[in-house]
């Protein structure tokens, strides 16, 4: 018979201190969030991790340098922390959810969003550089790069309905030009529209990963739904 692997660690609420250790490599759904972890994130993430979070804590360093192990991930939310680094240069293949915001990240976004992404946040950041393409193909709806420092012009794609977003926040930024949709994009939308838009994206995500049984960890909690704080 074979031995029983530890698959599901859920450690959230707490007031653990240290590191993120090197995680067991049958493990697929990982909950630290609301500790008080003050180290750094040991990777490679193994790669039958579907869900990592590791949000509201004190983590520092950078986002695991290496990815490509994480075949399984779907949802990654290490926001409200103090990291430093660079934003993922490569998602991970099945990623829907990045929460990266309340961080100290610095450098670019990408130039063009994975298409199987569908939330991204990144604000309250350092970023800085031009904003990222979306495609027609993209299932994008949720993208939040508030309170950084992008400049440039708004992508086409951003403004002239291609791009299937249901909701973008770009505010406190140093973006710049011409707007010719205006109704495209709202500073003020975008903020409040983020309760919403997660409660949307929550149902979303649970027909999205229903298949893949992640359901012992509430969605609500990964989401953020019953935190406090804005985007």
């Amino acid at each position: 018979m074979a031995s029983a692997a530890l698959t599901y660690m859920d450690l959230s609420n707490n007031a653990l201190e240290g590191d993120v250790p090197v995680l067991p490599a049958q493990l697929r759904l990982l909950n630290l969030s609301n500790n008080e972890l003050d180290g750094t994130v040991a990777g490679p993430l193994p790669g039958s991790l579907e869900t990592f979070d590791v949000s509201y804590n004190s983590l520092t360093g950078p986002l695991p340098s290496d990815l490509s192990t994480a075949t399984n991930l779907t949802l990654m939310d290490v926001s409200y922390n103090d990291l430093q680094g660079q934003l993922l240069a490569e998602f991970p293949p099945k990623l829907l959810v990045l929460d990266v915001s309340h961080n100290q990240l610095t450098g670019s976004p990408p130039a063009i969003l994975p298409d199987i992404l569908h939330y991204l946040n990144a604000g309250h950041n350092k970023l800085s550089g031009s904003l990222p393409s979306v495609t027609p193909d993209s299932l994008l709806r949720f993208l939040y790069l508030n309170s950084n420092n992008l400049t440039g012009r708004l992508p086409a794609s951003l403004i002239n309905g291609s791009a299937p977003l249901l909701f973008m926040n770009l505010h406190n930024n140093r973006l710049s030009g011409r707007l010719d949709g205006s109704e495209a994009v709202s500073g003020t939308a975008g903020a409040a529209g983020n309760i919403t838009g997660r409660k949307l994206l929550l149902r979303n995500v649970i027909s999205s990963v229903a298949d893949s049984g992640l359901t012992a960890i509430s969605l609500h909690n990964r989401m953020g739904l019953t935190r406090t704080g804005g985007a």
